[in-house]
C-alpha cells in the first residue's frame, strides 16, 4: 500500500506489484485486461519509471503494472540518430510544457521539454552522460534522507551504465579524461564517445583553461566535480553509436517478462484513498483514463504504488490525490489527504546555456 510514511520514496518512484499469476501472451494490455490487483503500480514510464518497474519485474513472484500517458515512440529517426537529437522535442513525444510568464525574464514564457513517451525525457534529450556536482546530491541527505547523498548513490548510478573509453588515439589529440571508478561496466545503458570530433574543441577547452577555468578529470566521475570544463560521454550504444536510453535499456527487456503489464495513452488522474480521514492514510489504487472525457478506470496495488510522472507530473498527481498545501486543495474543492505545502512547491533547475560552432 501507499502510505503517507513512504510519500518521498514513492514520488521518486512509482510502481505497482500484483499477485504473481501467468499473464497470457500479451504484453501492453488495455484496460479491461488488467488483473484486479497488481503487487507493484508505476505511474509513468519515463527514465525513472521505466528503471523502477523493470527492476520490480525482475522478481518473478510478483506482478507489476505500468501506466504511461504517452506511447511507444516508432523508432524515428530523431529519436534514434544522434544527429537529429533534438528531433522529438515539440512532437507527440512531448509534453510540450510552458512556463507562466517570468518577471526575471522580461516576462517571457519558456518551454519545458518533457517526455510524453515510453522512456521519457530520455527520448528527448541531448545524450549528454552526466550528473549532477555531488553538492546537489549531498542536500538531499542534509535534507534528512540518509542515504541520499552523492556516495550514496554512486552505487546505483554505476550500475546503470555499460561505459566505453574512447579511442586511445581519439583521447591522446583531444585530451579526454576519464575515471573508470565512476563508471560501471555491465549495465543497461551505454555510455561512449563520439569516434569523430572537431578540432574547435582543443581550442575551446584552450580558451577555458587560459580564463582560469581548469580542466576536471570526469564530471560524471567518482568525486561528482561536474564543474569546470570536463568531456562528458554521450549515452551511446559504442558499436551502431545508436541513442541508448531508458525505453531500449530498461523496458524493452521488461516487456519480455510474463509478470509485468503496460496501459499505454491512459493518464493517472489520481490515487485512491482507502480513508482520508485515517493517519496515516493509505492509497491502494490509481484512477486513470485515456482523455478528460473518457471513462475513469481504477487499478488496484496490493503492495506499493510508485509515483513517477516526472518533475511536473507527480507533483500534479500529489495535489489531485489530496496531497499537497491545505488552503490550495481547498480552494480547488479537492479533498484534503494530507496537508503537505512542499508539494508542487520550490520547483528548482540549474541555468544552462549552449554555444554550437558549425563546420563548413
Amino acid at each position: 500500500m501507499f502510505t503517507f510514511n513512504s510519500l518521498l520514496s514513492a514520488v521518486l518512484c512509482s510502481v505497482l506489484v500484483v499477485k504473481a499469476v501467468p499473464f497470457g501472451s500479451y504484453e501492453v494490455i488495455e484496460p479491461r485486461q488488467q488483473l484486479a490487483s497488481y503487487d507493484f503500480i508505476v505511474v509513468g514510464a519515463g527514465t525513472a519509471g521505466a528503471t523502477v518497474a523493470s527492476r520490480l519485474a525482475e522478481d518473478p513472484d510478483v506482478t507489476v503494472l505500468l501506466i504511461e500517458a504517452g506511447k511507444l515512440d516508432g523508432g524515428e529517426p530523431f529519436v534514434t540518430i544522434p544527429r537529429n537529437v533534438g528531433g522529438a522535442m515539440r512532437t507527440q513525444y512531448d509534453w510540450n510544457f510552458t512556463t507562466v510568464a517570468q518577471p526575471a525574464l522580461n516576462n517571457r514564457q519558456i518551454g519545458i521539454p518533457a517526455g510524453k513517451v515510453v522512456g521519457g525525457s530520455s527520448v528527448l534529450n541531448g545524450m549528454l552522460f552526466d550528473r549532477g556536482a555531488a553538492a546537489d546530491y549531498d542536500a538531499w541527505a542534509e535534507l534528512g534522507n540518509p542515504g541520499w547523498d552523492f556516495k550514496g548513490l554512486l552505487p546505483y548510478f554505476k550500475k546503470s551504465e555499460t561505459f566505453t573509453p574512447p579511442p586511445p588515439a581519439l583521447a591522446a589529440e583531444f585530451g579526454i579524461t576519464w575515471d573508470l571508478e565512476g563508471h560501471g561496466t555491465d549495465g543497461p545503458i551505454y555510455s561512449t564517445y563520439p569516434r569523430y570530433l572537431t578540432n574547435d574543441k582543443k581550442v575551446f577547452f584552450a580558451a577555458l583553461n587560459e580564463l582560469g577555468i581548469p580542466t576536471e578529470l570526469d564530471g560524471a566521475g567518482s568525486e561528482g566535480r561536474a564543474l569546470n570544463a570536463f568531456w562528458a560521454p554521450n549515452s551511446l550504444h559504442p558499436t551502431n553509436m545508436s541513442r541508448s536510453f531508458a525505453r531500449t535499456g530498461y523496458y524493452d527487456h521488461a516487456i519480455q517478462r510474463s509478470n509485468f503489464h503496460v496501459l499505454l495513452q491512459q493518464q493517472v488522474t489520481k490515487l485512491v484513498a482507502d480513508d482520508i480521514s485515517t493517519s496515516p492514510v493509505r492509497f491502494s489504487g490509481v484512477e486513470y483514463a485515456a482523455s478528460a472525457t473518457s471513462p475513469r478506470q481504477i487499478a488496484r496495488a496490493t503492495k506499493d504504488i510508485v509515483v513517477s510522472a516526472g518533475v511536473v507530473g507527480s507533483p500534479r498527481v500529489l495535489q489531485l490525490s489530496g496531497i499537497g498545501r491545505k488552503s490550495l486543495l481547498e480552494r480547488l474543492n479537492i479533498p484534503v489527504a494530507v496537508d503537505l505545502p512542499g508539494v508542487g512547491s520550490n520547483y528548482q533547475d540549474h541555468g544552462y546555456s549552449s554555444v554550437f560552432s558549425f563546420c563548413e
